[in-house]
């Protein structure tokens, strides 16, 4: 690796490792499902996998579907609410499956994302709860410095 490359290796290493040490609950929600116990088999909860919940898994067999993703988004900040069947259809790609099918699913995802809304909260006292809002921070800070350079010299 070049030596001009490290720093930001390291600074971009230390920031990863920062957000998944952090537990914040608003941050917990942008993760894939797959990594919560929200699958109730009996009075217990197991582990989102491939076997019992193969439909929030792509093609390649990678969960990218988040509880963020599941909500709709005018009503996060206040009264989180389940989007529509039909965008939950369009999200998980059952939009041509037959009805029956696709009920069962869409009800197995409304059980899920309850049960990850009753857990964890929506609400952070944190000013960033992904490293893409950091970036976006850190690029409109960059502009501004760009478009007035005697800002740097302010303290």
């Amino acid at each position: 690796m070049h030596v001009a490359v490290r720093p930001i290796v390291r600074a971009w290493e230390t920031l990863q490792k920062a957000f998944v040490l952090d537990k914040d609950p608003a941050k917990e929600l942008r993760r894939p499902l797959n990594y919560f116990k929200a699958w109730k088999v009996g009075n217990s909860y197991q582990q989102i996998n491939s076997q019992n919940c193969s439909f929030l898994y792509n093609k390649s067999g990678i969960c990218e579907i988040t509880t963020l993703d599941l909500t709709n988004a005018a009503t996060i900040h206040t009264n989180p609410k389940l989007k529509t069947n039909q965008e939950l259809a369009d999200l998980l790609g059952i939009s041509n499956l037959q009805f029956f099918e696709r009920i069962t699913i869409l009800t197995k995802v409304k059980a899920i994302w309850k049960k990850m809304t009753s857990d964890y909260s929506f609400k952070s006292e944190q000013k960033h709860t992904s490293l893409q809002e950091v970036f976006d921070n850190t690029k409109k800070r960059q502009q501004k410095l760009q478009e007035n350079p005697d800002e740097k010299q302010q303290p």
